[in-house]
């Protein structure tokens, strides 16, 4: 990990958030297509690069995939290194669903000093059938990463660093502390963020009527 990320991994660490024996997941459901994801949950930060993709199947969706864990929303990054960092911390593991047809990616855990304490190395998937509008993203695997330091006093990671070609891996039901992704307590928006998604739901439905 670059020396840059470990002042903000410091700062994360005295942020309040869930605790860390908790189980929490995010399946993205109810962020607009389209939008970054940045702070959009509690105690969690996205930075600059992730994204929500809804399925074209979906209303307002403009994606093309299929079969995903939880329909019809998951994540994506622009750039080929995007790191999530987490407020309190995660114990046990992490875990998700992911889908890649043609280019590697990888997934690393990080404790507060931005040692790696645990990594997964994600292969290509395929192309799969599903998607009723010819997209060939439908095949999804589920990983868990364990903490290398588990059975260690103070065994946390503070940050996810998500690694791989950018805009060529999907993302669903990313679970904090558990090695099996969801179910568990699901993330929650910040108030901010609700008024906010209330206000862009809203504005779908007077341009609705306005076409009507």
């Amino acid at each position: 990990m670059t020396r840059s990320l470990r002042p903000l991994l410091a700062a994360a660490a005295i942020a309040i958030g869930a605790p860390a024996s908790a189980v929490t997941f995010i399946d993205f459901e109810g962020v607009p297509d389209g939008s970054l994801i940045g702070s959009t949950y509690a105690g969690l930060s996205f930075g600059t690069h992730a994204y929500v993709a809804v399925d074209s199947d979906a209303p307002n969706g403009s994606a093309e995939f299929a079969n995903e864990p939880s329909p019809s929303t998951v994540m994506y990054f622009d750039s080929g290194s995007a790191v999530l960092t987490v407020a309190a911390g995660f114990d046990t593991g992490f875990s998700f669903w992911y889908a890649s047809p043609a280019s590697p990616a990888h997934v690393t855990l990080f404790d507060i000093g931005g040692n790696a304490i645990g990594d997964a190395s994600l292969p290509a998937l395929g192309s799969g059938p599903g998607d009723p509008n010819g997209g060939d993203i439908g095949v999804w695997a589920s990983v868990g990463i364990a903490l290398t330091c588990t059975g260690q006093p103070g065994c946390r990671a503070y940050s996810v660093e998500f690694g791989g070609v950018p805009y060529q891996a999907l993302y669903d039901n990313i679970t904090f502390g558990s090695l099996t992704p969801g179910p568990g307590v699901p993330a929650i928006p910040e108030p901010s963020t609700w008024a906010l998604l209330a206000l862009g739901a809203s504005g779908l439905l007077v341009a609705k009527r306005r076409r009507s």
